[in-house]
């Protein structure tokens, strides 16, 4: 398997700096330039202590008629920070604004994880005009338990060494080729700039109490949620089990699950070939 950025780099991307709420991000972009006649763009939103990567090998599947759009969140991979570590509402109040000042209203959102909260935040209080939602082993989901606190963000990161890392992703995903290798050293470069103490604290606060109590919508608020919805879960994921997925396709009307064998937490990235098609065909309508 080719690198992963050498996969996307037949797209033409491009990659930039913006700005939103104070906070400067890094940003890809592949397909149609704008004002180019061309489908409903598409933003991904990646989960807690990740960064925009773990799109790229879904970005040549989508990005075709429509633009498609990559970026870190706040205090990840080489975003800076904010004064104080992010709750869901706060990254979903960054993420619409960094959308308009990309011109991509409307928008269809794919989240991962925490990304799938944050995603599901903004369709539900309409901070965008959304018209479809991906969401990936998504965070978030009342009813979910709490996890063991032996594997926690916060456990799991305490340093930031590359064997850290490894043994994080590890936990997460299933998949040990040579994409998976490449993430780990990709993660672990991320890792060692600023203040890794703010970082690890803001990956982290979706596990406080304050900060889980933002994180989960409330059964009746997924239930607002009334744009086609594609549900994709690992079978073998252990941070959010599909049992979430589950539930989540029962609250949101007409939402479809995927369960997608022998896959972790990051269905996208794991499982590229199977998992990004199916994406790319749902945003078609098809």
């Amino acid at each position: 398997m080719p690198s992963f950025w050498n996969s996307v780099m037949v797209l033409r991307p491009w990659i930039f700096r913006a700005q939103a709420a104070g906070v400067e991000t890094r940003v890809v972009e592949a397909g149609p330039i704008e004002g180019e006649a061309g489908a409903t763009p598409v933003l991904m939103i990646h989960g807690a202590s990740g960064h925009l990567e773990s799109f790229l090998l879904t970005l040549p599947y989508v990005a075709g008629a429509r633009r498609a759009v990559a970026f870190d969140l706040p205090f990840h991979g080489y975003a800076s920070c904010a004064t104080r570590p992010y709750d869901v509402v706060d990254h979903a109040r960054f993420v619409a604004q960094l959308a308009r000042e990309l011109a991509l209203d409307p928008v269809i959102l794919v989240g991962q994880s925490l990304g799938g909260a944050i995603a599901a935040r903004i369709a539900i209080d309409r901070m965008l005009d959304v018209e479809r939602l991906v969401l990936l082993g998504c965070a978030g989901v009342p009813g979910q338990p709490a996890g063991d606190p032996a594997h926690s963000m916060r456990a799991g990161l305490r340093e930031r060494g590359y064997d850290d890392v490894r043994r994080r992703l590890e936990y997460a995903m299933t998949s040990r080729d040579q994409a998976f290798d490449e993430l780990v050293e990709c993660r672990y470069l991320a890792y060692q700039w600023g203040d890794w103490e703010t970082r690890a604290d803001a990956f982290a606060y979706h596990e406080t109490p304050e900060g889980r109590r933002a994180m989960t919508a409330s059964e009746e608020e997924w239930g607002r949620i009334d744009v086609p919805t594609l549900l994709v879960w690992g079978a073998d994921d252990r941070v959010v089990p599909p049992v979430a997925g589950e539930h989540l396709s029962k609250l949101v009307a007409g939402a479809r699950l995927v369960v997608v064998e022998g896959c972790g937490h990051n269905p996208q990235f794991e499982r590229p070939d199977e998992v990004n098609p199916l994406i790319a065909s749902f945003l078609a309508g098809r």
